[in-house]
């Protein structure tokens, strides 16, 4: 059993140790390496529970109080299930186990871990093809065997979390995320997402570059999604999810606005681009909209949001969204977005223009982009009902 990891960053010029995880009988301990905290380059890697110092920090386990931060490292479902399919030994309710096994140079986000002080895996940029990519992935989600000289790549895109199967992706253009069809789709998922983004993307909302590569497997139920990398430009990012933020705080936009005000470089820009999301979340029924798909980018001066993710059009708002949009409960509704306003630094006049602004590119684009992705302008037209 791994007793200690060191947390190591590469910020393209140099390597250091940040810090060490301990683990002992009913705690996990971290603190921040004296030597970082000397050498100038020291931030605080969670803003509000982890500031810098040469204190311990402890909790009952990883994910929860000072430690939440370490939890956006861990492998979500489908992380998890590749992990098992390549390394069935390992105890994957073990997060030391988890966050060694993951670390193969290239994890999302900004650090990798080591129970050595004196090792640190960089990473290598795989050049499999994203066909071969799609087969293997294809064949974890069945449970079938596979080629094993796929599975380090497969386990380079274990962090990104979810349950949908996917990979991350180099070609001459950039580093990506591929997001790949599942075996239990019941539409094409790719052109979904992608018609999602764009409608974000034409309401004012930064979202990440991305396309649609159509899949040579004739028995695919879709086409592959890839999206550009935000936590790579090309240097490694520092992100930090909302469900960290959030930590001991409710699931909501409310609460993710507070924090905002508290750790971004420019609160008011960051709480008017926030609102513009919820409200588009609302509009078209997003309902997977939780504190996993909202995050953080640390630059200089603070954080500001990352490039929106994960926007899936949805199946009305008939059950609200995954974080509250009001203090009155889970359900959603632009009246209650719009009386939310004061949480984002705005009046209410300012935020029923972005409400009839967001509405209005919705429906004013909707034609266009489902045509740009081949879809059919009824399949999801149940999303405009408000």
């Amino acid at each position: 059993m791994i007793s200690e990891l060191f947390i190591y960053i590469d910020n393209g010029n140099s390597v250091d140790i940040a810090g060490k995880l301990e683990r002992f009988d009913r705690a996990i301990s971290f603190r921040y390496s004296p030597k970082w905290i000397a050498s100038g380059r020291s931030f605080s890697l969670d803003p509000i529970q982890l500031p810098v110092n040469e204190g311990r920090y402890t909790s009952s386990r990883i994910g929860k109080g000072p430690l939440a931060v370490f939890r956006d490292s861990l492998p979500d479902q489908w992380g998890s299930k590749v992990v098992l399919q390549n390394h069935p030994e390992i105890n994957v309710d073990d997060p030391f186990d988890l966050l060694q096994i993951t670390s193969t140079g290239d994890r999302f986000g900004l650090f990798e871990y080591s129970a050595s002080k004196d090792l640190f895996i960089t990473g290598t940029r795989s050049t499999f093809p994203l066909q071969d990519l799609y087969e293997a992935a294809n064949s974890v989600e069945s449970n079938a065997s596979f080629d094993r000289s796929l599975s380090k790549m497969l386990n380079l895109g274990s962090s990104p979390g979810g349950a949908r199967p996917k990979s991350f992706f180099y070609d001459d253009r950039g580093e990506w995320l591929a997001k790949f069809p599942s075996r239990f789709d019941d539409q094409n998922q790719a052109q979904v997402e992608a018609a999602s983004l764009r409608l974000l993307e034409r309401s004012g909302v930064k979202v990440p570059n991305f396309e649609i590569i159509k899949t040579s497997n004739s028995k695919a139920n879709g086409d592959i999604l890839l999206v550009e990398r935000f936590d790579r430009t090309p240097q490694r990012q520092h992100v930090i999810s909302a469900a960290t933020l959030l930590s001991g705080l409710s699931d909501s936009y409310i609460d993710f606005a507070g924090q905002i005000r508290v750790v971004a470089a420019d609160p008011k820009r960051e709480l008017r681009d926030l609102f513009q999301r919820m409200v588009f979340n609302i509009s078209i029924g997003n309902r997977d909209d939780h504190p996993r798909n909202h995050a953080m980018i640390y630059g200089r001066g603070g954080y500001a949001l990352s490039p929106a993710f994960d926007v899936v059009i949805g199946e009305g708002n008939r059950r609200g969204q995954a974080m509250a949009t009001s203090r009155s409960g889970m359900r959603s509704s632009l009246d209650d977005a719009i009386q939310s306003a004061s949480y984002f630094m705005m009046d209410e006049q300012d935020a029923r223009e972005i409400v009839e602004r967001v509405l209005d590119t919705i429906a004013g684009n909707w034609s266009e982009v489902m045509e740009e992705f081949e879809i059919g302008c009824d399949d999801l037209m149940w999303a405009l009902t408000r």
